[in-house]
Protein backbone atom coordinates (compact mmCIF):
# COMPACT_ATOMS: atom_id res chain seq x y z
CA UNK A 1 0.00 0.00 0.00
CA UNK A 2 1.33 3.61 -0.74
CA UNK A 3 0.39 6.78 0.79
CA UNK A 4 1.02 10.03 -1.02
CA UNK A 5 0.93 13.38 1.36
CA UNK A 6 0.13 16.42 -0.03
CA UNK A 7 0.59 20.10 1.27
CA UNK A 8 -2.90 20.60 1.56
CA UNK A 9 -3.33 17.89 4.57
CA UNK A 10 -4.47 15.39 2.82
CA UNK A 11 -3.05 11.67 2.50
CA UNK A 12 -3.90 9.77 -0.65
CA UNK A 13 -3.73 6.05 -0.37
CA UNK A 14 -2.89 3.86 -3.77
CA UNK A 15 -2.74 0.09 -3.90
CA UNK A 16 -0.16 -0.34 -6.18
CA UNK A 17 -1.02 -3.90 -7.14
CA UNK A 18 -4.27 -2.63 -8.42
CA UNK A 19 -3.30 -1.71 -11.95
CA UNK A 20 -6.31 0.68 -12.72
CA UNK A 21 -5.73 2.45 -9.28
CA UNK A 22 -2.20 2.25 -10.08
CA UNK A 23 -2.50 3.87 -13.51
CA UNK A 24 -4.93 6.67 -12.50
CA UNK A 25 -2.23 7.66 -9.47
CA UNK A 26 0.64 7.31 -11.85
CA UNK A 27 -0.52 9.54 -14.38
CA UNK A 28 -0.91 11.92 -12.03
CA UNK A 29 2.84 11.95 -10.84
CA UNK A 30 3.91 12.71 -14.19
CA UNK A 31 2.43 16.45 -13.69
CA UNK A 32 4.87 18.52 -12.67
CA UNK A 33 2.02 20.66 -10.85
CA UNK A 34 1.23 17.66 -9.39
CA UNK A 35 4.55 16.68 -8.24
CA UNK A 36 5.26 20.36 -6.21
CA UNK A 37 1.81 19.41 -4.08
CA UNK A 38 3.56 16.28 -2.93
CA UNK A 39 5.12 16.22 0.60
CA UNK A 40 6.42 13.10 0.85
CA UNK A 41 5.31 9.18 0.34
CA UNK A 42 5.24 6.22 2.34
CA UNK A 43 5.25 2.45 2.13
CA UNK A 44 3.23 0.19 4.87
CA UNK A 45 3.72 -2.62 5.05
CA UNK A 46 1.86 -5.69 7.24
CA UNK A 47 3.26 -7.65 9.48
CA UNK A 48 1.93 -11.00 9.92
CA UNK A 49 4.53 -12.76 12.26
CA UNK A 50 2.29 -12.48 15.41
CA UNK A 51 -1.17 -12.46 15.92
CA UNK A 52 -3.23 -11.47 18.37
CA UNK A 53 -5.92 -13.43 20.56
CA UNK A 54 -9.55 -13.07 19.24
CA UNK A 55 -10.38 -13.73 23.44
CA UNK A 56 -7.96 -12.19 25.11
CA UNK A 57 -6.30 -9.72 23.25
CA UNK A 58 -2.92 -10.64 23.48
CA UNK A 59 -0.41 -11.95 21.10
CA UNK A 60 0.10 -15.08 20.50
CA UNK A 61 0.87 -17.89 17.91
CA UNK A 62 -1.36 -20.14 16.46
CA UNK A 63 -2.63 -21.18 20.14
CA UNK A 64 -2.48 -18.35 22.73
CA UNK A 65 -0.21 -19.22 25.31
CA UNK A 66 -2.77 -17.47 28.01
CA UNK A 67 -6.10 -18.84 27.43
CA UNK A 68 -5.72 -21.79 25.42
CA UNK A 69 -7.90 -20.39 22.28
CA UNK A 70 -6.49 -21.44 18.90
CA UNK A 71 -5.99 -18.47 16.56
CA UNK A 72 -6.82 -19.17 12.93
CA UNK A 73 -3.42 -18.88 10.38
CA UNK A 74 -5.62 -16.33 8.04
CA UNK A 75 -6.26 -13.99 11.15
CA UNK A 76 -4.71 -10.71 10.48
CA UNK A 77 -2.38 -8.34 13.28
CA UNK A 78 -3.11 -4.77 14.01
CA UNK A 79 0.53 -4.18 13.69
CA UNK A 80 2.89 -2.93 10.32
CA UNK A 81 5.70 -0.79 9.10
CA UNK A 82 5.49 2.72 7.47
CA UNK A 83 8.56 3.67 5.49
CA UNK A 84 8.76 7.26 4.76
CA UNK A 85 10.25 9.59 2.06
CA UNK A 86 9.32 13.14 3.17
CA UNK A 87 10.16 16.14 0.46
CA UNK A 88 13.98 17.46 1.25
CA UNK A 89 14.08 20.92 2.42
CA UNK A 90 16.47 23.19 0.58
CA UNK A 91 16.94 21.51 -2.56
CA UNK A 92 15.71 23.22 -6.35
CA UNK A 93 14.15 20.38 -7.71
CA UNK A 94 12.63 16.70 -6.82
CA UNK A 95 9.94 14.46 -8.09
CA UNK A 96 8.68 11.36 -6.95
CA UNK A 97 8.53 7.62 -8.59
CA UNK A 98 6.50 4.28 -7.07
CA UNK A 99 6.48 1.37 -8.88
CA UNK A 100 5.42 -2.34 -7.99
CA UNK A 101 7.54 -5.06 -8.49
CA UNK A 102 6.30 -8.39 -9.05
CA UNK A 103 7.88 -11.80 -7.70
CA UNK A 104 9.51 -13.99 -9.90
CA UNK A 105 11.08 -17.18 -9.42
CA UNK A 106 14.50 -15.89 -10.04
CA UNK A 107 17.11 -15.74 -6.79
CA UNK A 108 17.62 -12.09 -6.97
CA UNK A 109 13.72 -11.18 -8.02
CA UNK A 110 11.91 -10.47 -5.04
CA UNK A 111 8.86 -8.79 -5.47
CA UNK A 112 7.23 -5.89 -3.30
CA UNK A 113 7.37 -1.87 -3.76
CA UNK A 114 10.09 1.15 -4.40
CA UNK A 115 9.28 4.46 -3.82
CA UNK A 116 11.95 6.82 -5.23
CA UNK A 117 12.59 10.23 -4.68
CA UNK A 118 15.34 12.23 -7.21
CA UNK A 119 16.91 15.27 -5.50
CA UNK A 120 18.82 17.87 -7.18
CA UNK A 121 22.21 15.33 -8.16
CA UNK A 122 20.93 12.38 -5.98
CA UNK A 123 18.55 9.47 -5.40
CA UNK A 124 17.25 7.73 -2.52
CA UNK A 125 14.73 4.80 -2.69
CA UNK A 126 13.25 2.55 -0.45
CA UNK A 127 12.17 -0.96 -2.04
CA UNK A 128 9.98 -2.73 0.63
CA UNK A 129 10.01 -6.76 0.05
CA UNK A 130 6.93 -8.53 0.50
CA UNK A 131 8.06 -12.15 0.87
CA UNK A 132 10.42 -10.56 4.39
CA UNK A 133 9.81 -7.94 6.98
CA UNK A 134 12.28 -5.87 5.66
CA UNK A 135 13.28 -2.67 3.36
CA UNK A 136 16.09 -1.50 1.66
CA UNK A 137 17.31 2.20 1.60
CA UNK A 138 19.52 3.56 -1.46
CA UNK A 139 20.98 6.92 -1.19
CA UNK A 140 22.85 7.73 -4.66
CA UNK A 141 24.56 10.77 -5.77
CA UNK A 142 23.81 10.76 -9.20
CA UNK A 143 24.76 14.15 -10.72
CA UNK A 144 22.01 15.92 -12.86
CA UNK A 145 19.54 13.96 -13.96
CA UNK A 146 18.55 14.87 -17.47
CA UNK A 147 15.81 11.89 -18.32
CA UNK A 148 12.59 12.08 -16.55
CA UNK A 149 11.34 8.06 -15.99
CA UNK A 150 8.15 9.96 -16.71
CA UNK A 151 7.90 11.98 -19.66
CA UNK A 152 7.25 9.62 -22.83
Amino acid sequence: MLKIHTNDGKTHRVDLSDEEQAEKWLSKLKSHKFQKFITGMSIIQDCYSRVRCPCCNRTGRLICNFCGEQVPNDYNTITGVQYSISKPIGYRSNFYTAEHIEHENKPKTHGGERITCFVDDSRISVMVYKSQPSARINLLKTGHQRYNPYSG
